[in-house]
């Protein structure tokens, strides 16, 4: 089962706001991608949500209307291939963004039978300007097929953002330790993928900084068990 984190600068809980950004990971077919779903929760007012990918002229805007105190659905695994991350170290137009006329809760669900997964959307709370990225350090990545890889998974909230990263193992096109700055535009995303299964080697410590603000999403590969890591 594949671990994943929504990365929030504030709180772990789910945010009430109007305005979310996600960058959705790519998820093997052998663990399970599909369906993938965003949930929404409306409060004490109506709320009219519009989910778009502003780099992405080719995804029409979806709209669901929520009445007061309210809670449904958008289905979009017909998109998928224009949301999960396709491919590392390139710039990619799939960044999501929500927006809502009035405050809202959401999340981004994987409902795989194998593989069943919540990222809990943070609004204003999830962007930040400096970060420093978890990952578990303690047993080997399994290895499936297709590949899986954990990652950092970026999205720019405005134009013309500069991003600095500096992984703490090698990445696809990028060694350990050596910063090299990435450029930008709101909805573009950067995934930053380690491919070494070993446990010596994560993207634990990493930091990402920018000089305007930006969301992470952090994805980690399955685990072997522990009896596999330690014989």
């Amino acid at each position: 089962m594949a671990l994943t984190a929504l990365i929030s600068s504030s709180s772990v809980f789910s945010q009430q706001d109007t305005v979310f950004w996600f960058a959705a990971p790519d998820i093997s077919t052998a663990e399970g991608q599909s369906p993938i779903y965003l949930r929404f929760q409306s409060y004490s007012s109506p709320a009219t949500v519009t989910v778009t990918q502003p780099a992405n002229g080719a995804f029409v805007p979806v709209v669901l209307n929520l009445t007061a105190n309210d809670a449904d659905s958008i289905n979009l695994t017909a998109f998928i291939a224009s949301i999960e991350s396709p491919s590392a170290n390139t710039i990619n137009t799939t960044g999501i963004k929500v927006s809502s006329t009035s405050n809202i809760t959401a999340y981004y669900e994987v409902a795989a039978a194998s593989n069943r997964e919540i990222f809990s959307l943070k609004g204003s709370k999830a962007l930040g300007t400096n970060f420093y990225t978890p990952f578990q350090k303690f047993w080997n990545n399994a290895v499936v097929a297709p590949a899986t890889f954990s990652s950092i998974e970026i999205v720019a909230t405005q134009d013309n953002t500069t991003v600095l990263i500096t992984p703490k193992t090698n990445i696809t096109g990028h060694v350990a330790n050596v910063t090299f700055s990435i450029n930008l535009d709101e909805g573009e995303t950067y995934s930053a993928r380690d491919t070494d299964v070993n446990a010596s080697t994560s993207l634990a410590g990493s930091i990402v900084s920018s000089d305007k603000p930006i969301a992470l999403t952090l994805s980690q590969v399955p685990c072997q068990t522990e009896d596999a890591h330690h014989p």
